[in-house]
């Protein structure tokens, strides 16, 4: 990256500007790096990043989002390094890669480049400097391959909204705890939403040290030696749980104890597991008066919203919990539900609306694309006016975007094979 590569660095400042306008957005990126006045006039652009994810393991990723394309880069550090234990080490080199939205999953790389004289806390603060973006920042820790202090967490990398701790499925070793405790420690009163796979619970890493934060949404995915019970002490607006051992009996006593307010501040929490047999739903509500809501939208109703008789406050708060499609579903049922969802002020990026006999419109939230498919008459030869009335809608495919966790890039909507049960605790 030199002026040869950059030959508008010779021109007036304005016209740069106009000449990096027209330029893909890496090529921009590139730039920025040439200079402290080249980094200035990248970041006059406010190029629209929407987030920043961090992925934090022994060859470090730093991927960003701009509209509908991504950007990732991959520090390739030193082979001989065990883990990474510094932010203070230089790539050996850095590959660059994209994502078109149109096209899943990243394409062949793009082009290396050479470190550009950084280290990695370096790169990590010269990307997210580049423009705030207008969801959030995102860490991913790969505990097994980082081995960092709390001060160079806290002071190294911009405060997170997410953060992902993430165990090697192997059994945990000490370095392992300590890596973890050392992620809680640092974020834990900072962080909205932590995400944590394949966690050793145990005497001195249990969810009753976790549950001093004050994050909104909590989500666990196949955890180890996990006790229900422990769910009480947790701060958190929201808990999801995703696992592959389940026991009705021990769910059913803590719903029990949440009802009698063992944890005021909990309003929703979902879990999932995998099923072979339908489970017998009536070990789980025995003595429970509980409603049960499924991700259903087909109905949507005061039974499939229960919360719509609670006070307005209270509907925000547990709306700020759901999933996008849901807070969308939620809109239609009335106008007050309308203008509570219309005041979250969703992150939607874009619409697109497909024009044709059955209509599409897909709606962008972010790291999430929602599609809505308007279900016509059949007899309908074509469409020739707005004021037809659908059949039916079919929510299409949810595409998430922000993937670490083995999450399906493009899943149905529903799927047969996991049994998903969402309470919603609305009288105790």
């Amino acid at each position: 990256m030199t002026d040869r590569r950059f030959p508008l660095r010779r021109l007036p400042d304005d016209l740069g500007s106009m000449a990096l306008n027209a330029m893909e957005y890496h090529e921009i990126i590139a730039y920025s790096f040439l200079s402290r006045k080249a980094f200035s006039t990248v970041k006059a652009l406010r190029l629209p990043i929407s987030n920043v994810i961090i992925r934090m393991k022994k060859q470090p990723e730093i991927e960003m989002t701009l509209s509908l394309i991504r950007i990732k880069f991959e520090l390739n550090m030193p082979e001989d390094d065990e883990k990474m234990t510094t932010l203070n080490g230089f790539p050996v080199s850095v590959n660059v890669s994209y994502s078109n939205h149109y096209i899943p999953g990243f394409q062949d790389i793009l082009s290396t480049w050479t470190n550009q004289g950084k280290t990695v806390e370096e790169w990590i603060q010269h990307i997210c400097s580049i423009n705030q973006p207008t969801h959030c920042y995102v860490a991913i820790f790969h505990v097994r391959e980082i081995e960092f202090d709390i001060q160079t967490l806290r002071n190294s990398f911009p405060k997170f909204f997410s953060v992902d701790i993430i165990f090697s499925q192997t059994e945990a070793i000490e370095n392992d705890i300590l890596s973890a405790q050392n992620v809680l420690k640092a974020y834990q009163f900072d962080s909205q939403y932590f995400r944590m796979e394949n966690f050793p619970f145990q005497e001195n890493l249990s969810l009753q040290h976790i549950g001093m934060a004050n994050s909104n949404i909590l989500e666990i995915r196949f955890p180890r030696n996990l006790r229900f019970d422990d769910f009480l002490t947790v701060n958190a607006i929201s808990i999801c749980l995703e696992t592959d051992q389940m026991s009705l009996r021990d769910l059913n006593r803590f719903f029990k104890l949440w009802k009698k307010g063992s944890n005021p501040m909990l309003q929703e929490m979902a879990v999932f597991w995998e099923a072979q047999t339908i489970p017998d739903w009536n070990i789980l509500m025995k003595g429970l008066k509980a409603k049960e809501v499924e991700a259903e939208l087909e109905d949507m109703t005061d039974q499939g919203f229960p919360f719509l008789r609670r006070t307005d406050d209270l509907s925000s708060m547990v709306l700020e919990s759901m999933n996008h499609y849901e807070k969308i579903a939620y809109s239609f049922l009335s106008e007050k539900a309308f203008s509570t969802v219309k005041a979250l002020r969703l992150p939607i990026s874009n619409v697109q609306i497909r024009m044709k006999k059955q209509p599409q419109i897909v709606v962008e939230l972010n790291l999430i694309s929602i599609e809505f498919e308007l279900n016509m008459p059949e007899d309908d030869e074509k469409m020739t006016n707005l004021n037809g009335f659908p059949i039916y809608y079919q929510l299409g495919q949810i595409k998430e975007k922000l993937l670490e966790n083995g999450f399906s890039t493009s899943a149905p909507f529903l799927n047969p094979t996991i049994v998903m049960l969402r309470f919603f605790m609305l009288e105790r």
